[in-house]
Formats: C-alpha cells, sequence, structure tokens
C-alpha cells in the first residue's frame, strides 16, 4: 500500500524519519540481519513460514521484522532508496521511497502486518519483485500506488475472480508474440473457457462490448478480458524487447481488478518476465 488514490488507503506525504525513529528502525535492521543471513528473498520467505508454525498469532513482532527485513532489501536493489516515515493505516509506519518515486512510498511493515497470520509464506516473493518494479519505474506526471495484493483494493474481488485474472493472464502469456490479441475467459463446468475478440483487438471498447455479450449470453457469474500489448518498434540494438499481458476481471456488477504481466520477446522466443502487478480497480467487467 503506498501513498493514496482511490485504489488504495490513503497516506500522507511521506517525511524524513526522527531521530528515534530512526534509532529504533536501526536497531530493527541490525536485528534482522543477524537473524536472516544471508538477507534474501527466499530466506525471508522461510522467516515467515517458521513464525506461522510457531502459532504466536498475537505477536506482531514477527511480522514486523518481516516487513523490515522487505524493506532493507528494496534498499540493497535500488541504491537510491531509503526509509521514510508514512501514515498509513494504523499510525505512523517505516516507508521505502525511491529517487524515481519520491512520494510514492512502499509500506512493507504494514503491509506484512496486515496479512499476519492468515497469509501463506508465498505472498513475500511477489510482493517484493512488484516494489522492486514500482520503486524503480518512474512517471513524471502521476505517482500511482503499489497495491500488493487483491486484498489492498477497496472492494477486493473474490478468490474466484483473482482465479480467473491469473487463468487469463496465463493465457496471455503463452499466446505472447510480436502481434496484438484480444480474448475473454467464463468459468466452466469442466475448466475456463476462452475465445478470441473478433475484429480490431486494440479497440478496448469493442472488445469490452463483444466479451460482455459473450458473459451474458452464458449467463456466467464473472468474466475475464484480457489484450496481449506486443513490443512497440524495432529495437536494433536491444537483445530482447517487451511487452504486455493486461487483464480485466469481475463477478457481475461489482468492482474488478486490472492485472498485467509483462514479458520478453527474443532470438529464443518469448518468455515471462517479473511478476504478475495489480493495477487496480476497475469498473464490473459484466
Amino acid at each position: 500500500m503506498t501513498a493514496g488514490t482511490d485504489t488504495a488507503h490513503r497516506v500522507s506525504t511521506p517525511r524524513n524519519l526522527t531521530p528515534a525513529e530512526q534509532s529504533r528502525l536501526e536497531a530493527a535492521v541490525d536485528r534482522v540481519t543477524r537473524l536472516v543471513d544471508p538477507l534474501d528473498a527466499p530466506r525471508v520467505t522461510e522467516m515467515w513460514d517458521r513464525l506461522l508454525e510457531a502459532g504466536r498469532y498475537d505477536d506482531l513482532e514477527g511480522a514486523r521484522s518481516v516487513g523490515v527485513a522487505i524493506g532493507t532489501l528494496l534498499l540493497d536493489a535500488d541504491q537510491s532508496a531509503r526509509w521514510v516515515s508514512c501514515l498509513g493505516p494504523r499510525g505512523w509506519t517505516p516507508g521505502v521511497v525511491s529517487e524515481a518515486r519520491p512520494f510514492s512510498p512502499v509500506l512493507p511493515v504494514a503491509d506484512a502486518l496486515s496479512r499476519w497470520p492468515g497469509a501463506p509464506a508465498d505472498w513475500i516473493e511477489p510482493y517484493i519483485a512488484g516494489s522492486m518494479h514500482h520503486l524503480l519505474s518512474s512517471d513524471s506526471l502521476v505517482e500511482h500506488p503499489w497495491i500488493a495484493t487483491t486484498d489492498d483494493l477497496p472492494d477486493p474481488p473474490g478468490h474466484a475472480v483473482s482465479d480467473l485474472a491469473a487463468t487469463a493472464l496465463n493465457l496471455g502469456l503463452a499466446l505472447a508474440g510480436d502481434e496484438s490479441r484480444a480474448f475473454a475467459v467464463l468459468p466452466g463446468a469442466a475448466g475456463p473457457m476462452s475465445a478470441p475478440a473478433p475484429g480490431d483487438p486494440t479497440d478496448r471498447d469493442a472488445v469490452r462490448t463483444w466479451a460482455r455479450a459473450w458473459g451474458m449470453q452464458a449467463q456466467a457469474p464473472m468474466l475475464a478480458v484480457a489484450w496481449i500489448e506486443p513490443p512497440r518498434g524495432a529495437a536494433r540494438h536491444a537483445s530482447v524487447r517487451a511487452g504486455s499481458v493486461v487483464v480485466e476481471a469481475s463477478e457481475v456488477g461489482r468492482p474488478g481488478v486490472m492485472m498485467a504481466h509483462e514479458f520478453t520477446t527474443g532470438r529464443h522466443g518469448t518468455t515471462a518476465a517479473g511478476a504478475p502487478v495489480i493495477l487496480g480497480a476497475t469498473n464490473p467487467v459484466l
């Protein structure tokens, strides 16, 4: 969760740490780096797993330590990144900003606490990858929030919608290449069903209209619509080029989620790049 928009908890502008906050954070970082050595994403994941196995769910100190460990990894990955203090949903909390995104922090401690103890450990590595992508992606016009999971949205979609969106992303990555494509995915008794959109795949309004009609005809309870955006330009001096798959998914009449997953194309074919990223909430697609 990060600096405010309508798709995330609002927080104030990040400020520098006070001397007391700096001292507490340095002590926490020192403790974490002694506990997890070397400090990397797999070992932080193991740390969360061990905390879950211990079953001391009323003790939040372990979750805080995981958040501090994640923040420390972010600073290690980006030399311009630094700790700041942010007003999050539970009060002042450590955040991480970068030179590229000085007003759009990642809140690793607050996000770890919000997932304790309900989330399995597999949230951590995608969170770190997405946070790094957020911190390193500059946007001179608008500061967008980093939304770690669908639970960070104001009206989170159900697990079935999230699963359908993930299915559409995976199908899009399997189809990705140098051509624009659009398709829709519906749930089915024997598994998800997909169909390519007719007409111009870059006309998003027309694709949504077609997909909505298909979903209504099938009396589907939810729908995912996907676009494959191929790499642009010749990229003569690059060994790979990057495109993306973008998905909108929702239940009937409910706000949904927009997700994306980048891919690269090169002489060895098409490869998924990084982790899926949640772009925010979207209007109902069905």
